[in-house]
Formats: C-alpha cells, sequence, structure tokens
C-alpha cells in the first residue's frame, strides 16, 4: 500500500504543522492569515519545515530511501526491471556517487 495526500490534504496538513511550529516557538500565527501566502520569513520558513516533514514522513511510510538523489533515481527508473550489476552501471553512468550507488543496493537488496 503506498501513503499519497491529495493536494489540499497536503496543503491542510502544512497549514496546521506551520501553526504547530509557530506555537512551539513562542508565537501565535493569527486564525484568518492564510499561512500559505504569508510574507513573513519565520512563518515561510515553518511552512517549509512543515513541507520537508510531510515528505519525509510520506517517504518512510511508503519504504522509500532517505536519500533524495536515490528516490529521485528510483522514479526516473520506476517500472524497469535490471539486475544488481545493471542497476550498478545505471546509476553510475547517471552520476550517482558510490555512497548512492550503496544506498540504492541497500534499497534494492531490502524490497525485492
Amino acid at each position: 500500500m503506498t501513503i499519497e495526500l491529495g493536494y489540499f490534504q497536503q496543503q491542510g496538513l502544512v497549514e496546521k504543522l506551520t501553526r504547530r511550529f509557530a506555537k512551539i516557538n513562542g508565537y501565535k500565527i493569527e486564525k484568518d492569515l492564510n499561512v500559505l501566502d504569508a510574507t513573513h520569513p519565520q512563518i515561510q520558513t515553518w511552512s517549509v519545515m512543515a513541507e520537508a516533514a510531510i515528505e519525509e514522513l510520506v517517504n518512510a511510510l511508503n519504504g522509500l530511501p532517505e536519500n533524495e538523489t536515490v528516490r529521485n533515481f528510483l522514479a526516473k527508473h520506476n517500472s524497469e526491471t535490471h539486475t544488481g550489476e545493471e542497476w550498478e552501471k545505471l546509476a553510475a553512468a547517471e552520476g550517482l556517487n558510490k555512497d548512492d550507488i550503496n544506498e540504492l543496493m541497500n534499497y534494492l537488496d531490502d524490497y525485492h
């Protein structure tokens, strides 16, 4: 089962988390302020933090690797099947470094 959030679900969650981050830091955001359109740098920072937290949680729940480079590589080659050696060669040809390739191979070993 893959966990996916719809656009409005994600935006609502960003709004809630941004307000929560503000509260944790001793601030209160006015209820009528649209957090997603806020221009205040601190509110923008909390919004970006909320988006990152949601992305990390969804990736973790979906069993995806932490490494963004590896996730992007896997997304690009989503439906492909290769041997381990072929995956390594493809990753190297696309510029993944040794650590990224190691994480990719560990992920593929765990996944299959």
